[in-house]
């Protein structure tokens, strides 16, 4: 699929380019998505190595500490992985990947008002980002707000039309909303 197609290619410019903090960034990014599909510890490692190396290369790339928030977030560091986010919005205010990913801890550790926030923060910086709208659905649908959801959703749709995610979730709202 599309992650062990970026992994393959993320992995061919690390070769390239053994110096590339942007490139080991993404490679752990793409294991932090692999992880989520297939909840092997091994690509926790992994992609928490790539992280750390992105780090050690540049401590200045906000996406070094995006991706090893990321790969913190997804073991269940929320501190961790809160401080990572953090320190690359420090780095990068202007990054709508970083408040995208920390609207995320928000929401996965209950602080919906806070997620909702750094999701219209992200939103401001980068509109055509469909993950965005996926959470900010995925929000409003926790809120029991399936209206909101689907709107969220829709936006999302047109942005990923592919995303089994923004389809799964759209069918769930649609069903609760009587609109099979």
């Amino acid at each position: 699929g599309n992650v062990e197609r970026a992994i393959r290619r993320l992995e061919r410019a690390v070769q390239l380019d053994p110096q590339s903090a942007a490139s080991y960034a993404g490679l752990a990014e793409a294991y932090y998505y692999k992880s989520r599909s297939n909840p092997d510890p091994q690509w926790l490692k992994l992609g928490s190595d790539y992280a750390r190396r992105a780090n050690s290369i540049d401590p200045y790339l906000a996406t070094g500490h995006v991706s090893l928030g990321l790969m913190q977030m997804q073991s269940g560091d929320s501190a961790g992985a809160l401080a990572e986010f953090n320190r690359a919005l420090d780095l990068d205010p202007k990054s709508a990947s970083a408040h995208m990913w920390l609207a995320t801890l928000y929401g996965r550790t209950g602080k919906k008002a806070e997620s909702n926030q750094e999701l219209e923060r992200a939103i401001a910086l980068d509109g055509n980002d469909w993950r965005i709208y996926l959470n900010l659905g995925v929000n409003a649908y926790s809120a029991a707000n399936y209206e909101q959801a689907v709107t969220w959703w829709e936006k999302a749709r047109k942005l990923e039309p592919d995303s089994s995610a923004v389809l799964q979730n759209l069918s769930a709202a649609y069903h609760l909303l009587g609109r099979d």
